[in-house]
């Protein structure tokens, strides 16, 4: 220490000298006087805000999921923190950008510390350092959870595929030979000879319910058996027949246990010939190995670790019927061989492939389009059913995600001829949906054809084709994005309107991340190739202040109401209520008050779903008063007095989730909004002006949830009894075999 009041600092340096240097030390003495321990206090306050003011803490802060997901916004973040850093490092070491007094550097420091606060709470909530009591049940739950789901995926492939193939080949005793089995095994059977449950004799159907043992009994694995009083009755079954996983978690808290609830689906041929149909409930029992440690991940996840040692049946039932309902005959009514391919062939998943193989290796490609998504799942191309020449025969139009579409004349005789490019509407490219119509009044089905990235188009029949009438059919043109279209007469004139309906969620942001991403702002719109300058506006506006949760509440582009106005003329309503800013998959008229004019159910995915009321031509909101919103993953729409009470229910096809129910049910205090999400289907029972939703996955209801990905219903009377059935597609996105995962989740 020198004399008068400071700091002196010792540094050891290292000089080399010569061509074989050997190192000497020096001292380097530093005398740091206390007028500069404001500056180092400053210094030292950048460098703590640089380190505390992260990505971590302002997601916390301001992301609704607590995760910063643009390259951009990292950037900017990592951005500041190096500014900051350097900044108060330079400062540390004697760089003065200006006078650092006392009060200046102490003041400056001050101003800092709720940044500190901030960042250093925002930190170590987001790592998980400072949890509630609320928080921590949440994060074990999640934990607990994460392990079961683990063991599904694991065991639901090639574990529980053993187990399938074995009822395939009709030899379950054959994986006696693996290590499926647990030395010890409990067993509820089904029992010998089922009672006869109901019979539907309008379609030559009979349903049989099996009995299933009162108890289990414990067998040892050599004196398995299972299913044996069925399998005796099959002649054989078909690839499809399989066990599957429903939802499963741990029976202890060693996680050593794991019970599953399963289902079980089989179709095939009995001995006597009969098509039969079964399926059942179970759960099956699998425990881990003894010598394998629950704790240690690579022991944990190993799918040949863990046997089953329960099975035990809760219900099984048969169908029988003298021969299949329907069976796919395309080959037989397409009999030209190029028509029968072309119809049969999905370029995009020959895209969705090339694009997955090219990835896989690190390389790169030329998308066909700006927006090409391999998980584009708004886009599904339909067949539309129409008598196009009057001749009073059925046709069909195929379209195309990619490529030409197809239309297939009937013949009359039980075969097709795709005339397509004759008659004008071998479109090509990004068509959706097809909607005919005599919009013209003269007798004979016109077309809106409502496409996705291209502009939806116009035809009218003119009796030996279809002439392109879109240009300028109404202002700023027929819209992009189309996934739905339904005629009305929603004014009564004696001219059929139309109501489009769109989607476009991921585009959207997309669009937004893309001009972030080139350092340009969304300048008050988005999506503006695609959409006219006022819906290009009020979309960006909409989706900045209105879009409360990504999930439940997300914004889409707009909905239009298309006026005819006669003599081939059309309007775009303009201020409607159904123009609507959502992701629209279905939009259904019916006049469900009963006043005369049709009023519509629109069916949002991601979102509520909204009912309107047609007051003479003008429609009003009614969600909220008849309870009609049935927030989820709206996909269909179908009206029918279910009930033959004289009004009209409603069915809405939602999307039904394996993995969302048992994810959500284990997740304790969640927003059951997002449970109902996940449940399934709807059928709604109009009561006094209002709707009551009657269906349920299991327990008192209409058991008609449980439908899979339903994109679209229809009510019908199969049995021809008087009563309405109900129809319900099902299916999402097949991957092809060669890039296939193999798990069923």
């Amino acid at each position: 220490m020198g004399g008068g009041k400071g700091i002196h600092l010792t540094l050891r340096r290292w000089i080399c000298r010569g061509e074989n240097p050997s190192p000497s030390p020096r001292h380097l003495h530093l005398y740091m006087s206390t007028s500069d321990r404001p500056a180092h206090l400053l210094g030292f306050s950048l460098l703590l805000t640089a380190l505390v003011v992260n990505q971590w803490s302002l997601a916390w802060q301001f992301s609704g999921d607590e995760h910063i997901e643009t390259t951009l916004k990292l950037a900017r973040i990592w951005s500041f923190q190096v500014v900051l850093g350097l900044a108060g490092m330079a400062i540390t070491l004697g760089w003065r950008p200006f006078r650092i007094g006392t009060v200046s550097g102490r003041g400056l420091s001050l101003l800092l510390v709720p940044l500190w606060a901030f960042g250093g709470f925002g930190t170590l909530k987001a790592w998980g350092f400072l949890q509630t009591d609320a928080e921590k049940l949440q994060t074990s739950q999640i934990s607990h959870m994460t392990a079961s789901e683990s063991v599904h995926l694991n065991l639901s492939g090639k574990r529980l595929k053993q187990l399938s193939t074995a009822l395939r080949n009709l030899e379950i005793r054959s994986v006696l030979t693996s290590s499926l089995l647990a030395d010890q095994i409990r067993v509820r059977d089904i029992a010998s000879g089922p009672s006869l449950y109901r019979e539907l004799p309008t379609v030559d159907t009979t349903i049989l319910k099996w009995k299933v043992a009162a108890e289990e009994r414990s067998v040892a694995r050599e004196d398995f058996t299972f299913l044996t009083p069925f399998l005796e009755t099959i002649g054989w079954l078909e690839e499809g027949s399989k066990f599957y996983f429903i939802g499963g978690n741990f029976s202890d808290e060693s996680m050593r246990r794991w019970e599953v609830e399963a289902g079980f689906t089989a179709s095939g041929r009995t001995k006597n010939g009969e098509r039969i149909k079964a399926k059942g409930r179970l759960v099956i029992g699998w425990v881990l190995a003894s010598d394998k440690n629950p704790e240690v991940v690579e022991e944990f996840t190993n799918w040949d670790a863990w046997a089953i040692d329960r099975l035990a049946w809760s219900t099984f039932k048969t169908y029988l019927a003298p021969e299949t309902f329907f069976t796919e005959e395309l080959a037989s009514a397409v009999p030209d061989k190029e028509a029968l391919e072309e119809a049969r062939r999905n370029r995009a998943q020959e895209m969705i492939v090339r694009f997955l193989k090219l990835e896989a290796a690190g390389n790169t490609w030329d998308p066909p389009h700006e927006f090409f998504g391999h998980m584009a799942s708004w886009r599904h191309p339909a067949i539309s059913v129409v008598d196009w020449d009057r001749d009073g025969w059925d046709d069909f139009y195929s379209m195309a995600r990619y490529g030409r579409n197809l239309f297939f004349h009937n013949q009359g005789d039980g075969t097709f001829q795709e005339i397509g490019r004759s008659i004008g509407l071998d479109v090509v490219d990004h068509s959706d949906m097809a909607l005919f119509a005599d919009f013209d009044n003269d007798g004979d089905d016109d077309l809106f054809l409502g496409r996705t990235l291209a502009e939806s188009m116009f035809f009218t029949n003119e009796g030996d084709s279809y002439i392109d009438r879109s240009q300028g059919l109404i202002e700023g043109g027929l819209p992009y994005f189309a996934t739905t279209a339904a005629a009305t007469d929603f004014n009564l004139d004696g001219m059929l309107d139309f109501y489009v309906g769109t989607y476009a969620a991921q585009l959207i942001e997309k669009d937004i991340r893309n001009k972030h991403a080139q350092g340009m702002k969304p300048n008050g719109r988005v999506l503006e190739e695609y959409l006219p300058e006022r819906y290009s506006r009020e979309l960006l506006s909409h989706f900045q202040q209105m879009q409360k949760h990504k999930v439940r509440d997300r914004i889409g582009p707009p909905n239009i109401l298309v006026q005819n106005d006669g003599n081939g003329g059309f309007s775009c309503v303009e201020n409607t209520p159904l123009e609507i800013y959502r992701n629209t998959f279905q939009a259904s008229f019916a006049d469900f008050d009963v006043d005369g004019d049709p009023d519509v159910y629109v069916a949002n995915d991601f979102a509520p779903n909204h009912m309107f009321r047609n007051d003479g031509g003008t429609f009003v909101d009614i969600t909220a008063e008849t309870n009609a919103e049935d927030v989820g993953f709206g996909m269909g729409i179908s009206w029918g007095d279910y009930d033959r009470d004289g009004d009209q229910d409603a069915y809405v096809s939602n999307m039904y989730s394996k993995a969302g129910n048992r994810i959500l049910k284990s997740i304790k205090g969640l927003n059951q909004t997002f449970l109902r999400m996940a449940a399934g289907n709807s059928l709604l029972e109009l009561e006094n002006g209002s709707f009551e939703r009657v269906s349920s996955l299991e327990g008192p209801g209409m058991h008609v949830e449980m439908a899979g990905w339903s994109w679209g219903s229809q009510f019908v009377d199969v049995d021809n009894d008087g009563w309405l059935d109900l129809y319900a597609l099902s299916g999402h996105y097949t991957a092809p075999r060669e890039i296939r995962a193999g798990h069923d989740l």
